[in-house]
């Protein structure tokens, strides 16, 4: 099993890891970077974008030649992550100690909200089409009751442990997110497009967890 590590939250530094580790071609669209790659590792496209309010996206459409796992350090924003499996299977587990969990096609979790290092193993062999919607504190923000606090509040059990809430098979969330492999446009209209999706998902979400 290789291993990689994404020691940021910004989507710039973690592309730049993503290109070191994989290779393939990297390419800008304003403040969108899409990763391709067809080599020892295996084929696929990654994708990131940060958006406002917080809010970023990674797109994995992979598939490996061998099992790859891939570490999140959180720190020192402690993100919520939103995750969904379009296609295939995940496995997730908080810093290799915990019991790791699966997360299956059309399946949805939240994770994170603290400091452990998150990691997703991908399996070999197999198609997987993974969203991931992080939420961080809003820089901008003049209420301090921030989404990201709201939604550990509102998902945490009271102790300061990660997030791990597994949701059942939901595929109008599938569907809304198919949605941004459909947006031609570039620039600021592809950013605005994508935050409108991806606010709307959340809320299908919190409505479904």
């Amino acid at each position: 099993m290789r291993t990689l590590r994404l020691q940021s939250t910004s989507i710039e530094k973690n592309s730049n890891s993503i290109n070191l580790f994989f290779g393939g071609s990297i390419t800008n669209f304003d403040n969108e970077r899409i990763q391709e790659f067809d080599n020892d590792f295996g084929t696929g496209t990654i994708s990131g974008i940060t958006l406002t309010s917080g809010l970023s996206f990674m797109q994995y459409d992979v598939n490996f030649r061998e099992e790859l796992k891939i570490q999140m350090n959180p720190a020192p924003e402690n993100p919520i992550y939103f995750v969904y499996c379009l296609k295939g299977k995940v496995v997730q587990n908080f810093n290799g100690t915990d019991i790791p969990k699966t997360l299956n096609e059309f399946q949805t979790a939240i994770l994170g909200g603290t400091g452990e290092i998150s990691e997703i193993i991908f399996p070999s062999d197999q198609n997987v089409k993974l969203f991931i919607i992080r939420v961080t504190e809003d820089p901008n923000a003049i209420n301090t009751d921030s989404l990201k606090e709201q939604l550990y509040n509102l998902f945490s059990e009271g102790k300061e442990q990660p997030l791990r809430y597994f949701g059942t098979y939901n595929l109008r969330i599938g569907e809304q997110l198919a949605q941004i492999d459909k947006i031609s446009q570039r620039g600021v209209v592809k950013k605005l497009l994508i935050e409108g999706i991806l606010n709307l998902t959340l809320a299908m979400e919190i409505q479904h967890l």
